[in-house]
C-alpha cells in the first residue's frame, strides 16, 4: 500500500450516491415482498414475475458496482477490502432473494385441465391444492423479504463508510470539537439519551434509574453533568426525584462517538482447528478473554449475566411500579410481583436444577421456566413486555411487542419446521436450537439448545399449557433475530464457538462493527449447507 496516499484524493461520490440508490431500491423491493398477496393462483403469478425480474436486475447491478470499485482507487483506502467483501457477499444475498421467488413461481398452482377433462370433483382438487401452497408461497416471500433487507443494509453502511472514508475534513468548523468522552461514559450517555432516565435516592445514595436498565454509575454521572452534556432541575428535592435530560452538546457528543472498526481479515488455513471462527482477523482462541465481541446467532451467546448491561428486572421496578416480594443480598435471589399481583418474576441462581428464571401467571395459570444458559435478552424480551401485556402501556413505543405468530416468526428466520409423533417441531438453520409445541390437550412449548451434547453450551425453556402465544412469541422472536449480542469472549461458551459468529470491534477505516458482522453473516448464508458442524 502507498504510504503516501490521501484519502481526500479520491471522488467516489457518484459510486456512493448510486450504492445508496440501490439500498433505497432493495428496501423498496423488501417492501413489496413482505406486502405481497401470497394467495395462489394466476394473480400471484402475473404479480410476482415483476419482482423476479428486478430482483435479478438489483444483483446484477449491485456486480457491476463492485467491479467498478475494485477497478478504482478506492481499492487503496484501508479497510476497502471489508467493504468490497461485505459487497460481494450481498451479490450472492440478492441472488438468494431472487431465488426465493422463482421458487414462489414453481411452488404456486395454476389454473388448467388434467388430461382426461374436467373431473367431478375439479374445484375441490383446486381448492386443496391452493391451501397446501398457501404457507409455502408465505415462506418464501418472507426469505426473499429477509434477504432483500440484508442487502440494502449492507449497501447503506458501505456507501456511508466510502463517503466518510473518501470526503476531506475542512480545516475550520463553526462549533469547537465535541468533547471526547471514554468507554463508560459513551455508554452511560447513550442510555440516558433513550429517555425515561431519572435522578433518585435509594438506601441514602443516589441512584440513576434508565428506562433499558443500564447501569450507569454516579462516578459517570457527575462527570458527564460536569462538562454540561446532561439537564435535571435542581430546584426537585432528590427524594422526589429529577428527570435526567441530554443537552444539545451531548447529543453531539455521541453523534461524532468514534466509530468500532475492524483491521483486516487474513485467510485461516481451512484445515486448521476453529477456522473460519475469527474476530477481525485474530483467531478467536488469540483473544483476550475479557474482549468484547459480537455474537450470533444469539442462541449460541451463553446467558450473558456479568457480561452485558441487559437488566431483566431493573425496568419493571423502576419504570413500571413492581415490588420486591423477596431479595437476598450479593443477587442471589429476586422475586417481584407485579402491581396487580397476576405476575411473580422469580430470579433464583441457588437452585440445584439450573432453572435459574421463573415467571408465573395466576387466573389462570401459567409459568415459564429458563435454565442457567439462556440468554438474558430473550429473557428480558418477556419480562419488558409483560407490564403491556397486562395493560400497562408506558413506554410501549420504545418496547416493542410482537404480534406475529409463531410460525411466521419461525420461518421468517430460516427455521425448518417438521410434524411428529407428538406435535411439531422447529429448529434452528444451525441445528442447534429446537422448539417442540406437543399438541394435544394441553399444548406446551419447549426449548432445547445444545452443541455437541458440550457441558456448559445447553439451556432450555419451557412454557406450559395456557401460557399466551404472545410470550412464547416474544421469545421466538428474539432468538430468530439475526443481530448480534454482545458479549465478553470469556462468556461464551467454549464449545459454541466454533458454531458462531464472533467478531471484535477493532479498528479499520470507515466500517462499522455491525456491517461487518452482517457481512460475515452473508458469507456464512452462501456458504455450502454442512460446512459448520451438526448438531448430533
Amino acid at each position: 500500500m502507498n504510504d503516501s496516499f490521501t484519502v481526500e484524493h479520491v471522488d467516489l461520490s457518484a459510486r456512493v450516491a448510486y450504492l445508496r440508490q440501490l439500498a433505497a431500491d432493495f428496501d423498496d423491493l423488501r417492501s413489496q415482498a413482505v406486502d405481497f398477496d401470497t394467495a395462489p393462483g394466476t394473480a400471484l403469478l402475473r404479480a410476482a414475475i415483476p419482482l423476479y425480474l428486478r430482483a435479478q436486475s438489483l444483483a446484477a447491478r449491485l456486480a457491476a458496482q463492485v467491479t467498478g470499485l475494485d477497478a478504482s482507487p478506492y481499492t487503496q483506502v484501508p479497510g476497502s477490502r471489508e467493504s468490497l467483501d461485505a459487497l460481494r457477499g450481498a451479490i450472492g444475498t440478492a441472488a438468494l432473494a431472487a431465488s426465493d421467488i422463482a421458487q414462489a413461481l414453481a411452488a404456486n398452482p395454476l389454473q388448467g385441465t388434467r388430461w382426461g377433462g374436467p373431473r367431478e370433483h375439479e374445484a375441490r382438487f383446486r381448492d386443496h391444492d391452493h391451501a397446501a401452497a398457501a404457507p409455502v408461497l408465505t415462506e418464501h416471500f418472507q426469505k426473499a423479504a429477509h434477504h432483500l433487507e440484508l442487502c440494502s443494509t449492507i449497501c447503506h453502511y458501505v456507501a456511508h463508510g466510502i463517503a466518510k472514508d473518501t470526503t476531506a475534513v475542512p480545516e475550520a468548523t463553526a462549533l469547537p470539537a465535541p468533547v471526547k468522552l471514554n468507554a463508560e461514559q459513551y455508554e452511560a450517555l447513550t442510555a440516558l439519551a433513550h429517555g425515561g432516565a431519572r435522578l433518585e435516592v435509594r438506601d441514602r445514595r443516589a441512584h440513576i434509574a434508565t428506562l433499558d436498565g443500564t447501569q450507569v454509575t454516579t462516578h459517570s454521572f457527575r462527570s458527564l453533568d460536569a462538562l454540561g452534556l446532561l439537564h435535571h432541575d435542581a430546584s426537585v428535592p432528590l427524594r422526589r426525584g429529577r428527570d435526567i435530560t441530554v443537552t444539545a452538546e451531548g447529543h453531539r457528543a455521541l453523534a461524532h462517538r468514534p466509530q468500532p472498526v475492524f483491521p483486516p481479515v487474513s485467510r485461516p488455513d481451512p484445515t486448521s482447528p476453529g477456522a473460519g471462527r475469527r474476530t477481525g482477523g485474530r483467531p478467536v482462541n488469540r483473544l483476550p478473554p475479557e474482549e468484547l465481541v459480537l455474537v450470533s446467532p444469539r442462541h449460541l451467546a451463553g446467558s450473558g449475566l456479568g457480561s452485558t448491561a441487559v437488566d431483566a428486572l431493573g425496568p419493571l421496578i423502576h419504570h413500571f411500579g413492581w415490588t420486591t416480594v423477596e431479595q437476598l443480598p450479593d443477587g442471589r435471589r429476586a422475586v417481584l410481583a407485579s402491581p396487580g399481583g397476576e405476575v411473580l418474576v422469580d430470579f433464583d441462581p441457588l437452585r440445584q436444577d439450573g432453572l435459574w428464571w421463573t415467571i408465573s401467571h395466576h387466573e389462570p395459570f401459567w409459568q415459564a421456566q429458563f435454565s442457567r444458559q439462556t440468554p438474558v435478552e430473550a429473557i428480558a424480551a418477556i419480562t419488558q413486555a409483560l407490564p403491556q401485556m397486562l395493560g400497562d402501556d408506558r413506554y410501549a413505543d420504545r418496547i416493542p411487542v410482537t404480534d406475529q405468530a409463531m410460525a411466521t416468526i419461525a420461518r421468517a428466520g430460516g427455521w425448518t419446521v417438521q410434524d411428529t409423533a407428538h406435535g411439531t417441531t422447529w429448529t434452528s438453520p444451525d441445528g442447534h436450537c429446537t422448539a417442540e409445541h406437543t399438541g394435544g390437550p394441553e399444548p406446551v412449548w419447549h426449548f432445547e439448545h445444545s452443541v455437541l451434547d458440550g457441558f456448559n453450551t445447553g439451556w432450555s425453556a419451557d412454557f406450559t399449557v395456557d401460557t399466551p402465544e404472545r410470550v412464547t412469541a416474544q421469545f421466538m422472536a428474539h432468538l430468530t433475530d439475526d443481530r448480534p449480542v454482545l458479549r465478553h469472549l470469556q462468556a461464551v461458551p467454549f464449545l459454541a464457538r466454533h458454531a458462531a459468529v464472533i467478531t471484535a470491534p477493532q479498528s479499520a477505516a470507515g466500517l462499522g462493527a455491525h456491517i461487518v458482522h452482517a457481512a460475515a453473516q452473508v458469507g456464512r448464508a452462501a456458504s455450502p449447507r454442512g460446512t459448520s458442524p451438526s448438531r448430533r
